[in-house]
């Protein structure tokens, strides 16, 4: 016997067997029952959603003898002869290639003449968008005006291609992409009917690849069959697909948030040693990102998501592991690389520089990055352990206040307000009350300020608190400072004391270069505890 693809094998026969498409099944199946059958059908979709095996069976359904609950029973001549070609008055058109105003001309000639041996004459057009602008004004007059024993049923992958008079003489139907969770069912009853051992995380992973496209999974599952016939393994359908390993996604995302640089660039070259494609890794962790972004914002990502239980769970942990505007950056980053890539011949070299860019985001002074510095900071400060204070240290530590109060008050009836700081310890001193003063920037809301001050030095400047920036970051923070400069001279002076004026100077102005405050947030100064 002749062998058959799986796809054709296992094309759907009957409305209920078509998968992943009930809304449209059910609807048709109900004007075929109550006979409340229109004259014309646009059907729409992407590739493989089963817009033309729904029309075929449709085309049975309306001249079946023996109609069973709206489904064609496939037995009785009509549908025999419908399903072999013998009967000819269905007609299957390809307008990709007849797409000029002559064939529709033609088919205009066609229609008029009364069928052979079916009820009804069926007209399916596939690819109906390609079809000419005169075509298409041929086909409306015979939509506005059909014989009865005619119907059409039009089927498109770009339904905007079709003009708005075409779409308003049918009914229209919208085929969904299939989800991956039906594909991997179909698949699953394929496998068994074939007598294959199967992996359910290939099925799975085939699923996905699909894309919601049906028949591209049977064509990729018969593909994989071929590495060995009778068994479909995870690792040969990874090969085969040239996909990411979701342990290896899983390992370098976990890298990404510890930090680890010498890991996350062993993890790529290794990956890109077993010859694996740079393309479908940056795929994936598009892919992972986009999971946990999901998983991140929903309650219950398994639901989400269409993974088990326990893979929601560790989605939602890793998920927890990252800011969102990390996350959103590495999607945007790597939705770059990816259309990079195809002008680009050291692949490899474009994922290293991704990952790097995703490790570091303070290597970048754009927008995004600066946003990803700002999250983080804010995650920190968000994620700072305060041991909470008994009430007797409570009360004791009211009881001080009051005493403050009362000598602060006494000292200002004495002695003159406290001038501004004249020489030097200004900037020690300030250094020292870092985290309070952080503290209130974050608790009032002035992120920005919070920012500026993780890339700035202190010095002391003539009585003034000097505020120093690199020069490559001058341009970007001394604005932000300039502009909340009441606002942190105000905070500033409300920790420490005393009356503060900030200046601000470049680090090539001949100030010595103090250490960063990212430095300082790691020690044993103003050290935050997850």
């Amino acid at each position: 016997m002749q062998y058959q693809a799986l796809y054709r094998k296992y094309r759907p026969k009957t409305f209920d067997e078509i998968v992943g498409q009930k809304h449209v099944s059910k609807t048709l199946k109900n004007e075929i029952k109550a006979n409340r059958i229109s004259h014309a059908y646009l059907f729409c979709g992407g590739r493989g959603t089963g817009k033309t095996s729904t029309a075929r069976i449709f085309s049975r359904a309306i001249n079946c003898l023996n109609n069973k609950d709206g489904n064609p029973c496939n037995e009785c001549e009509n549908c025999r002869g419908i399903l072999d070609g013998t009967i000819l008055d269905v007609i299957e058109i390809d307008a990709a290639s007849n797409n000029g105003v002559d064939n529709i001309r033609d088919l205009r000639e066609e229609a008029r003449y009364t069928t052979s041996v079916a009820s009804q004459k069926v007209y399916i057009i596939d690819e109906v968008h390609m079809l000419s602008t005169g075509a298409f004004n041929a086909l409306l007059k015979l939509l506005e005006e059909p014989p009865s024993h005619v119907r059409f049923i039009l089927a498109t992958t770009e339904v905007h291609k079709v003009p708005k008079t075409i779409q308003s003489r049918c009914q229209r139907f919208d085929f969904k992409r299939i989800s991956p969770q039906d594909i991997a069912g179909q698949l699953r009853f394929i496998c068994e009917n074939e007598n294959i051992k199967f992996d359910e995380k290939a099925l799975s992973l085939i699923a996905h690849a699909a894309d919601g496209a049906m028949r591209d999974a049977i064509g990729i599952l018969e593909q994989c069959l071929s590495i060995n016939e009778n068994c479909l393994s995870y690792k040969d359908v990874s090969e085969f697909l040239g996909a990411a390993d979701n342990d290896i996604l899983e390992s370098y995302v976990l890298a990404i948030s510890e930090g680890d640089a010498p890991k996350v660039l062993s993890i790529i070259d290794n990956y890109v040693n077993e010859g694996k494609s740079v393309l479908r890794f940056c795929e994936g962790v598009v892919s992972y990102f986009r999971n946990l972004l999901v998983a991140k914002l929903t309650p219950n990502p398994h639901t989400a998501l269409d993974v088990t239980e326990e893979e929601g769970k560790r989605l939602k942990e890793t998920a927890d592991l990252f800011t969102h505007e990390k996350l959103l950056y590495g999607v945007d980053l790597f939705l770059e690389g990816i259309n990079t890539l195809k002008f680009l011949e050291s692949s490899k070299t474009l994922l290293e520089v991704l990952s790097i860019k995703l490790l570091r985001p303070n290597l970048s002074n754009d927008i995004e990055s600066l946003q990803v510095r700002i999250a983080e900071l804010e995650q920190k400060i968000m994620r700072a352990n305060f041991k909470p204070e008994s009430p007797k240290d409570v009360i004791s530590e009211e009881k001080t206040k009051e005493e403050k109060k009362e000598t602060k008050k006494t000292q200002k009836e004495e002695t003159p307000r406290q001038q501004k700081p004249q020489g030097g310890g200004l900037a020690k001193e300030v250094k020292s009350a870092l985290k309070d003063i952080i503290k209130i920037l974050h608790e009032r809301n002035h992120s920005t300020i919070m920012m500026a001050l993780s890339n700035a030095d202190f010095c002391d400047d003539d009585g003034k608190l000097g505020i120093v920036f690199p020069p490559e970051l001058a341009d970007t923070f001394m604005p932000m400072i300039k502009e909340g400069k009441e606002v942190l001279e105000g905070v500033i002076g409300e920790v420490i004391g005393k009356d503060v004026t900030i200046s601000l100077k470049r680090e090539n102005e001949g100030i010595k270069k103090e250490d960063k405050l990212n430095e300082l947030l790691n020690s044993d100064i103003i050290k935050i505890e997850d």
